[in-house]
């Protein structure tokens, strides 16, 4: 039995609706690991979002990473608000997801009804 999973008996999700069992176990905590990321699974991570649905198949994201240590963390990390800062200061690695939504209106990532 791990920490990961004791946490996670404490945070059951519970979705609304009938959906895929991984989407459903998924759970994004507050408090990471300082284990580093290997390469390969960033860059699993972000071929799994390149095959995202599109935006009128315009593909209006970008994402940034950056490594713990690099000037760059530095700089996104104090671009974080401090609460933010709070859980996310163990992390090895920084994503950050832009939008271009230029003549765009679905680039964002909202639900509109």
């Amino acid at each position: 039995m791990t920490i990961a999973d004791d946490i996670f008996k404490i945070h059951l999700p519970k979705p609304r609706q009938k959906i895929l069992e991984e989407i459903a176990s998924r759970w994004s905590p507050r408090y990471y690991t300082d284990v580093p990321i290997q390469e390969e699974h960033l860059e699993i991570i972000f071929e799994a979002a390149r095959w995202t649905p599109s935006a009128h198949n315009q593909q209006p994201w970008r994402f940034f990473y950056t490594r713990k240590g690099a000037n760059s963390y530095k700089k996104l990390f104090s671009a974080l608000e401090e609460y933010n800062q709070s859980w996310s200061k163990t992390a090895p690695v920084l994503i950050l997801a832009c939008a271009i939504p230029k003549d765009n209106p679905f680039a964002f990532y909202t639900i509109r009804k």
